[in-house]
């Protein structure tokens, strides 16, 4: 669920634990190819959003929280699809305890009710992935 952080910014954060990535190979890539966000509840579509920001963070490491995909631009429509960074290897945070992400929508802010499904393609290689996600 997303939470007003200010008057022009909504934020929701995600949370997976017990990550569970294994590194098979010692040149292993993991990019992020695409993020989608859809609205399942609360309203029609984005009409009150004017971008989407999607950030990664390692907090039991000392990893630097990173961008990894962006919308500057939203249309207002539902989904928002917005390509990953993919200069960005994401292995080692992959491989980390535990890992947060932060979507920011930025705007006149959702209404109460507001819900949404993430997703996201990453490409990988050399890394197997499994975990759990959970809304926090």
């Amino acid at each position: 669920m997303f939470r007003q952080d200010s008057a022009e910014l909504a934020v929701a954060t995600v949370t997976m634990s017990d990550v569970g990535a294994e590194v098979d190979q010692p040149d292993a890539r993991a990019e992020l190819d695409s993020v989608v966000l859809e609205v399942r509840a609360g309203s029609g579509d984005f009409a009150f959003v004017d971008s989407m920001r999607v950030q990664l963070m390692a907090p039991t490491t000392s990893l630097p929280d990173i961008a990894i995909a962006e919308e500057p631009a939203v249309s207002g429509e539902s989904p928002i699809v917005a390509k990953g960074d993919r200069s960005v290897n994401l292995v080692d945070y992959f491989v980390s305890d535990r890992l947060e992400l932060r979507i920011e929508l930025s705007g006149a802010g959702p209404p109460p009710t507001f819900n949404t499904l993430f997703s996201a393609c990453v490409d990988v290689e050399g890394i197997e992935l499994s975990g759990s996600l959970r809304d926090r």
